[in-house]
């Protein structure tokens, strides 16, 4: 497995809100940024990068929503080392960034760190 792999398979559990799934790609003591409208201050642990995962996932499915589709972009990563970055493109009604650093341990992928920003308004 790569690190790219891991991203994919985050996103592919966040599409059908496994939150189990979603959260096991992530390190104990990773940390997160998410689009403002989710929450608007650094979140320091995994525990907490659930909790707002929860929220965003309980939202979607009080609109109604069964599945959360962002396909991805613009994809680049690169590694060095145990380390990597993947950066993509995720798209729906508007345009999303994200951006992952990952760290390897063994043969295991973790997401260390995700940083998600969305444009306000519609995509161009």
């Amino acid at each position: 497995m790569n690190a790219q792999t891991t991203v994919e398979q985050f996103l592919a559990a966040f599409a059908i809100m496994d939150l189990d799934a979603m959260i096991a790609c992530f390190d104990a003591d990773a940390t997160g940024f998410f689009p403002t409208e989710h929450h608007a201050a650094r979140l320091d642990n995994r525990d907490a990068i659930r909790a707002a995962f929860a929220r965003v996932i309980e939202r979607a499915r009080a609109r109604g929503l069964g599945r959360i589709d962002l396909p991805m972009s613009d994809v680049r990563a690169e590694t060095w080392g145990d380390a990597a970055l993947v950066t993509c493109h995720l798209r729906d009604a508007r345009l999303g960034r994200r951006t992952f650093v990952l760290r390897r341990a063994g043969a295991e992928w973790r997401i260390a760190h995700m940083h998600a920003s969305n444009q306000n308004g519609t995509t161009p």
